[in-house]
């Protein structure tokens, strides 16, 4: 018996000293708490050992050689080992206290929670792995709630194992008051946080949608995911997931790196660093970066580079604020406010980098508040940066419609101008050149006929300067358009060359033509201006060659389209020639190679930059080359659509008789009448005269008087030609009359006057001066 009795001594006396050996084996003093207990900071009260391989237990962790720690808070960085925390808690008040343990850091993985007394040993698992529905109190912290004797001690272990964030353990120790206290005051204060980045969300994606900003495509994005960030890192996230489900445990560094990834995508909007090609690469470069390393970060188990996120995240704002204050120096006004916000968001990062590293210590809530702050002062800039941006911008269209209005007004007054001289030179040159026209056809001697081919060429001449400023005026003002249609390319170079056959043999030079096999013999696209091209440069050719050669040579070349070819056309003559710096001149308006080919040649220097803009218009492209003393090579390439023979263009014989025909000429000068009533009774066509919109009504209104054609004046007083069109048209509805072919025969020679005809009901357009050829073909066609 008494031996019996001795044993269970022993056996009491073994159990009693392994449970005070562990407190005694507390070195750190213990925490001495009574009613009421405030919020209570425990890193100066923790004590702590780190397992290495992160599979030690409670039992294990009890009989370890704790360190104090070196700092007021636990920051441990990144590690793969468990680190077990404890301190005692003593209540020496004569009441219990309800108190509440608290870790404020949500990504944490695993966070275990041991009460250690007299009474035996009670614990609880809680962490980012575990659903939010298993934590003893579903808040977005990890919180323990428990109750503490009247004079009694506890001691508290914490065991913390988490690979996918850093080991930042924001511990605290609150009384039930003060718990609820600071609960309710942090819940509106990242309330606030968040109402303000929910309603910059808003806002700005309604922005976006409505196409007023595009810089806020990233902002929004932005905003979304550093507002998702900082929800992960506070827990809020894990709150507002599914309760039964795991939130992934990437969730946080996704987010991150999305946040810092719209962050490159936004200041290269918003600064506009598509003009600094460099700079523009550079930042396409981390772009690149931010998506291998998330692309990496989800194909790899959790926490394979959790740890970079932090060095990322420095290294990225670094590099938007160098990229802020190089667009500032570039004179970006909006890149202050840029700076400011990023620098707000750094130094918010910044901290939290180096408090994860466990280089410095954030006091109390800082160490998540702080963070949102910063989030939230740097939205807000950046919100102020796109109201800065938006008045910018609206600023800058206004100035630019009103600069474009002035400038169309210009245009439309220059254009307007140019067409009403031509028409006042038009008219009388009608009369010079239609006169000097019939004069040639009397019998002259030597002297006269050479005045009046004197005459004539000059008349010409001056037509051509006159035409060349007009198609100058419409190409700069952009309304020449171009009139597509199917033509005959291989009659339309040799009516090229044809034309200049007479002044090439004048000055010995012989013209070549060379036609490759594979150019087709009908095409689609505008001949007159690839004729007015191809007339320039073979009349530079001649003008500026004394003796010699000038060669047309035309091939077509393939494209992608099969019904595409590409026209390449090269006039090559061996004139004077050109150096390198006078071909560079050469296609600018007003300009030659120098003053004395001017003086010495003649011309205005329009024709070569009409041409290059021609051909761009057709979507070709003028080149030149040159070597003094050796000649010229000008090459034309443009696109051109294959096409089928023009059936519907019918060109009318040359021996068709006209004699029989009746023309009403509607004319109100007299010179103009004088002028063509010559040509049509040289012509031996019958002729009727009238000189105003009325008089030509009131004929008409007698059917036995009825013309076979009628050549319409458009510019006449009281009723113009176009009014008096359409009262003949209406005439012939009503009288259920044959339609009568109207020719406009006006000063008038752009594309806006002959649509204008067309509209009011003529059938074709004839710009003056009219010459014999000219009416002759024209009556031709429509007899």
């Amino acid at each position: 018996m008494a031996n019996g009795i001795a044993v269970t001594r022993m056996l009491m006396a073994s159990q009693l000293i392994g449970l005070v050996l562990p407190l005694l084996a507390l070195a750190q003093d213990p925490l001495e708490l009574h009613d009421p207990v405030p919020n209570i900071e425990l890193g100066p009260y923790i004590e702590s050992w780190c397992d290495g391989n992160a599979t030690s237990t409670l039992d294990d962790a009890r009989h370890q050689p704790y360190q104090p720690l070196e700092r007021a808070r636990i920051n441990f960085g990144y590690r793969q080992d468990a680190c077990w925390f404890r301190v005692r808690l003593d209540n020496t008040d004569t009441v219990e206290l309800p108190l509440w343990a608290q870790v404020d850091y949500g990504v944490l993985d695993n966070v275990d929670f041991f009460l250690v007394d007299q009474r035996g040993v009670h614990s609880w698992a809680m962490g980012d792995t575990l659903p939010f529905n298993s934590r003893p109190v579903r808040l977005r912290s990890f919180t323990l709630p428990f109750t503490l004797p009247a004079e009694s001690s506890v001691t508290l272990y914490l065991r913390v194992h988490t690979i996918s964030s850093a080991m930042t353990v924001p511990l605290s120790l609150s009384g039930r008051d003060d718990f609820i206290e600071q609960q309710s005051s942090h819940e509106w204060l990242m309330g606030g946080f968040y109402g303000i980045g929910i309603g910059l969300f808003f806002y700005h994606l309604v922005l976006w949608l409505g196409g007023k900003e595009r810089s806020s495509r990233f902002y929004v994005m932005h905003v979304a995911c550093s507002t998702l960030y900082i929800a992960c890192l506070q827990g809020v996230a894990h709150r507002l997931w599914f309760a039964d489900m795991v939130l992934p445990q990437s969730a946080n560094h996704l987010f991150g790196y999305l946040t810092l990834l719209s962050g490159l995508l936004f200041a290269r909007d918003f600064l506009r660093t598509k003009q600094w090609r460099w700079l523009d690469r550079l930042l396409l470069g981390a772009v690149a970066v931010h998506t291998i390393i998330i692309v990496v970060m989800l194909v790899t188990p959790v926490g394979t580079i959790a740890s970079l996120q932090g060095g990322v995240a420095l290294l990225t704002l670094v590099l938007l604020i160098l990229i802020g204050a190089y667009s500032l120096y570039r004179g970006r006004a909006e890149a202050r406010i840029f700076l400011f916000g990023w620098g707000m968001f750094l130094l918010a990062v910044a901290l939290l980098s180096l408090g994860a590293y466990g280089v410095i210590t954030l006091p109390g809530i800082m160490n998540i508040i702080g963070v949102q702050l910063g989030l939230v002062l740097q939205q807000v800039l950046l919100s102020f940066g796109l109201a800065y941006r938006l008045r910018t911008l609206k600023k800058e269209t206004l100035q630019r419609q009103q600069e474009i209005a002035r400038a169309k007004a210009e245009n439309d007054a220059k254009s307007d101008f140019l067409a009403k001289m031509s028409h006042e030179i038009r008219t009388p040159m009608n009369a010079v050149l239609g006169l000097a026209e019939l004069m040639r056809g009397t019998r002259l001697d030597a002297t006269q006929r050479n005045y009046v081919d004197t005459i004539h060429s000059a008349g010409n001449s001056l037509l051509n300067v006159i035409n060349d400023i007009l198609d100058f005026s419409k190409v700069s003002s952009g309304k020449l358009e171009l009139e597509v249609s199917s033509f005959n390319l291989h009659t339309l170079l040799e009516d090229c060359l044809m034309i200049f056959h007479a002044n090439a043999e004048q000055k010995d030079i012989r013209l070549v033509s060379d036609w490759r096999a594979n150019l087709p013999e009908w095409v689609k696209g505008d001949q007159t201006r690839l004729r007015q091209i191809l007339l320039n440069l073979l009349s530079n050719a001649i003008k500026f060659t004394e003796h010699g050669t000038v060669t047309l040579r035309a091939e077509a070349g393939r494209t992608r389209d099969p019904e595409v070819l590409l026209l390449h056309c090269q006039v090559e003559d061996q004139g004077i020639g050109m150096s390198n710096q006078e071909v560079g001149m050469l296609f600018q308006s007003f300009q030659q190679a120098d003053s004395s080919t001017s003086r010495k040649y003649g011309g205005t220097g329009l024709g070569l930059a009409i041409s290059r803009q021609l051909a761009e218009l057709m979507q070709g492209r003028l080149e030149a080359q040159s070597e003094p003393g050796k000649g010229s090579t000008f090459t034309l390439t443009i696109p051109l659509q294959r096409s089928a023979m023009n059936q519907a263009r019918r060109e009318p014989p040359a021996d068709q008789d006209t004699e029989s025909l009746h023309v009403l000429v509607v004319e109100d000068n007299a010179v103009n009448q004088m002028v063509i009533g010559a040509l049509l009774k040289k012509l031996a066509i019958k002729t009727t005269l009238t000189s105003s919109g009325a008089e030509a009504l009131a004929l008409l209104e007698d059917p036995d008087r009825q013309p076979d054609l009628i050549l319409m004046d458009c510019e006449m007083p009281n009723m113009d030609g176009y009014q008096t069109t359409r009262l003949i048209r209406e005439l012939e509805q009503r009288e259920k009359r044959d339609r009568i072919p109207i020719l406009a025969l006006t000063a008038h020679a752009s594309t806006e006057h002959r649509e204008r005809c067309f509209a009011s009901g003529m059938d074709d357009h004839v710009s003056k001066p009219v010459t014999l050829d000219l009416l002759r073909r024209k009556l031709r066609e429509w007899a």
